[in-house]
């Protein structure tokens, strides 16, 4: 039982490749050209069937004008409907906006009205302030721009002036 199942399938895959080996070049040449023609006539088979659905819905919108004014009638209701939606998109963006707004001025009124008087304004009540002056790095940071190599001399001594 195996050996025959074995013999039919050893029988097709030398079938197969004896196929391969007699007609590859052929079938691959054919293949190649198929595609390429495929790719040529596309777009104007797209082209074709975009003016073919267009004929159709010309021609049913033609016959029964009913079915037109249903159509717009319901299309028109959709773009109320999306425009109700935005508004009410927009009025809840614009409530968001106001209420950032007004939380932001409390928080600035709050934070001026701990101000003493003589303090200045934005300080840091711990007296930790940036210095303008970053620390010292010699590997790192600005100390590498000051290196300016010597002037080339025509004078290999360096004593003609």
């Amino acid at each position: 039982m195996e050996s025959e199942l074995d013999q039919e399938s050893y029988s097709a895959f030398a079938v197969l490749t004896n196929i391969l080996q007699n007609y590859g070049w052929y079938i691959l040449i054919v293949t190649a050209v198929s595609l390429y023609i495929v790719s040529l006539f596309k777009p104007k088979i797209k082209k074709y069937l975009e003016w073919r659905s267009e004929q159709e819905y010309t021609a049913k919108y033609h016959k029964n004008p009913d079915i037109l004014t249903k159509r717009l009638g319901a299309q028109q209701k959709r773009v109320m409907l999306l425009q109700e939606q935005y508004q009410r998109d927009s009025e809840i963006h614009q409530e968001k906006l106001k209420e950032r707004e007004a939380k932001r001025l409390d928080e600035i009124a709050k934070k001026y009205e701990n101000v003493t008087v003589g303090e200045r304004l934005g300080s840091s009540k711990d007296g930790t302030t940036k210095s303008l002056k970053p620390e010292y790095h010699p590997l790192m940071g600005d100390s590498s721009r000051s290196y300016r190599p010597a002037r080339k001399s025509p004078c290999s001594g360096g004593g003609c002036g």
